[in-house]
């Protein structure tokens, strides 16, 4: 999939989705991580319940555990991957999801309307979706409660370099 996106851009890995798994995409966005720390920060940071005990940087997750993190924090979070009891891919993985998720929670709290202008110039910036500005608008209204029933899945293998010394999830 990573490499659908970096060879092909969104279309290629939206096909390339839709073909392993065998489900429709409707719509795609991409967020550029230096982008995903400023709007955290626009927003007073988020909460997260870490799902592994590690440390990166400055900051110490604990497994289980709420911690609100500002957008350095954040980036280690998801960032982290290598050390000792972040989970490797997997477990980043799953981070990304966690913040993308409270950040979902933020966006459709009633105190990030005082952001709004600045989240949206920054959503402009730093996001590349198919969406139009109005959809987006009305996802944040009509869905603000359908994180409660989010499903997330992995899809299980093993990774490893290849003979061509590129990485890949088998």
């Amino acid at each position: 999939i990573n490499h659908a996106y970096a060879y092909g851009g969104p279309n290629m890995a939206v096909k390339t989705i839709e073909k392993l798994m065998n489900v429709p995409i409707d719509h795609y966005a991409t967020i550029d991580m230096d982008g995903l720390h400023d709007m955290i920060d626009t927003l007073g940071g988020v909460d997260v319940v870490s799902n592994s005990t590690f440390t990166m940087g400055a900051n110490h997750f604990v497994k289980g555990e709420k911690t609100h993190v500002d957008g350095d924090a954040a980036m280690d979070f998801i960032r982290s991957r290598k050390e000792d009891g972040a989970g490797g891919d997997f477990g980043r993985q799953e981070r990304q999801q966690l913040i993308l998720e409270a950040m979902a929670d933020r966006l459709t709290s009633a105190s990030s309307i005082t952001h709004f202008n600045t989240l949206m110039n920054q959503i402009q910036k730093n996001v590349k979706t198919d969406l139009k500005l109005g959809d987006l608008n009305t996802i944040r209204t009509k869905y603000k409660d359908a994180n409660d029933q989010v499903n997330r899945h992995q899809l299980e293998g093993e990774g490893g370099i290849q003979n061509d010394g590129l990485y890949y999830f088998i």
